[in-house]
C-alpha cells in the first residue's frame, strides 16, 4: 500500500557523507574511528554501519548465519543450517565479533537486523527505537538516479552483495511507531522505485558492509559442476 502520507521526506536528519563501493554511506559523526586495534576494512565498514544506523540507542543485535549454503533439489539457493546469535551493543559488539563476522562472510551467509531489539530476540514490533526507515532496492538496479534521488532525501544506501542492488536507508530525527515505520519503509521503497514489497518490518534481516553475498559464487560453482 502507499503510504498516505507522501514520500518519507519528514523527520530527516542530517549526515556526513562517506563512500562505500560507489555507494553513498552516511554517519552522524563526522568524526567516527572504529576503536583501536579493529582489523581489516570489511570489519571497520560494519562497525560504522552500526553505528549509523544504532545512534545512541542500546538494545540487543541480532545476527543470523546461513550455513552451508547449497542449490537444493528444487533449484533454488538455500542452507542446510540457520542459526542467530545476540550481542548487546553497544558493549558486546567488540572488535573481535566484527572482525568475526567479516572473516567468516567468505564460508557462511551473514545478515542483521538494522533495528536493535529490547530483548535477545528477533520479535516484530518489540525494536527498542525505529530511528531509521529501509528498503531492500533488488526488483530494478540501484542506478546513479535512485542513488540520487535517496541522497537528496539525506539518505544512504549499502550494497547488498547482488549486483545492482542495494539496501537503501534514510534516518529520522525521532522514533516512530511500528506502524508508522512500517509505512515509510514502503513508501521509501516506492519513492525510489524497485523495492522488495516484503521489506518493510523493524525486525528485516540485511546484509551488513563487511560481508559477501555467497549466491552467485555456489550457483557458478553448480553450474561448472555440470561442464
Amino acid at each position: 500500500m502507499p503510504n498516505e502520507n507522501g514520500s518519507p521526506t519528514e523527520d530527516v536528519g542530517e549526515a556526513t557523507t562517506i563512500y562505500h563501493n560507489t555507494i553513498s554511506l552516511q554517519t552522524d559523526s563526522s568524526e567516527y574511528t572504529p576503536p583501536a586495534g579493529q582489523s581489516g576494512d570489511g570489519a571497520e565498514e560494519m562497525r560504522r554501519y552500526f553505528d549509523a544506523v544504532f545512534r545512541d540507542t542500546t538494545g540487543w543485535l541480532q545476527i543470523a548465519f546461513g550455513f552451508e549454503p547449497h542449490i537444493n533439489k528444487a533449484g533454488e539457493y538455500s542452507h542446510r543450517r540457520f542459526d542467530t546469535i545476540g550481542a548487546h551493543w553497544p558493549d558486546e559488539v567488540t572488535d573481535d565479533l566484527t572482525s568475526y563476522l567479516s572473516s567468516k562472510s567468505e564460508e557462511i551467509d551473514i545478515w542483521v537486523c538494522p533495528y536493535l531489539m529490547t530483548h535477545n530476540q528477533r520479535t516484530k514490533g518489540e525494536s527498542v527505537s525505529r530511528l531509521t526507515v529501509h528498503a531492500d532496492i533488488d526488483r530494478e538496479p540501484f542506478d546513479s538516479a535512485k542513488a540520487e534521488t535517496l541522497t537528496v532525501m539525506g539518505g544512504f544506501a549499502i550494497a547488498s552483495g547482488s549486483h545492482g542492488h542495494a539496501h537503501a536507508y534514510l534516518p529520522l530525527t525521532r522514533s516512530v511507531s511500528v506502524e508508522q515505520h512500517q509505512a515509510l519503509c514502503i513508501g521509501l521503497g516506492e519513492h525510489i522505485g524497485g523495492a522488495d514489497p516484503g521489506k518493510h518490518s523493524d525486525n528485516d534481516l540485511l546484509r551488513p558492509p563487511g560481508t559477501h553475498n555467497l549466491k552467485a559464487t555456489v550457483f557458478d560453482h553448480n553450474r561448472k559442476a555440470f561442464l
